[in-house]
């Protein structure tokens, strides 16, 4: 890939200085998701080589959920009521540099029961969540 296709796609890799002859007109690191007629439908850059989304979170993208690997480390709580699993997730559960991961708290209610977020209706409390 030249860097005039590297220009055009928005992913030249602007902290290479010009000076730096070897590694100038490169790309950030990333990745282009494409249909399958080849139509770019979603990309993946950061600004700098030091981070990467994970395999799933890319595949989250592309299905529009997340499918949460059972196998991932996982804590639960909560009653009879309110059930809740924390879990990391993309890596297999590994957190290492520069691999981007997301904690995912998955709450179960029981029939009847809500979670609001801001703003919540009158009379009710939003969740928060403090890490």
């Amino acid at each position: 890939m030249n860097s005039k296709v590297i220009e055009r796609f928005g992913v030249l890799n602007t902290e290479v200085a010009p000076e730096d002859v070897v590694f100038c007109g490169i790309p950030f690191p990333g990745v282009f998701v494409t249909d399958s007629n080849g139509v770019v439908i979603s990309k993946f850059f950061h600004d700098s080589y030091k981070k990467r989304d994970s395999a799933e979170m890319i595949i989250d993208s592309i299905t529009g959920g997340i499918a949460l690997d059972e196998s991932a480390p996982q804590q639960h709580g909560g009653d009879a009521e309110i059930r809740t699993t924390v879990a990391v997730h993309g890596g297999r559960g590994t957190i290492r540099q520069g691999v981007l991961r997301k904690l995912l708290i998955r709450f179960e209610l029981t029939d009847g029961l809500h979670i609001y977020g801001l703003p919540a209706p009158e009379g009710m409390v939003p969740v928060s969540i403090e890490v």
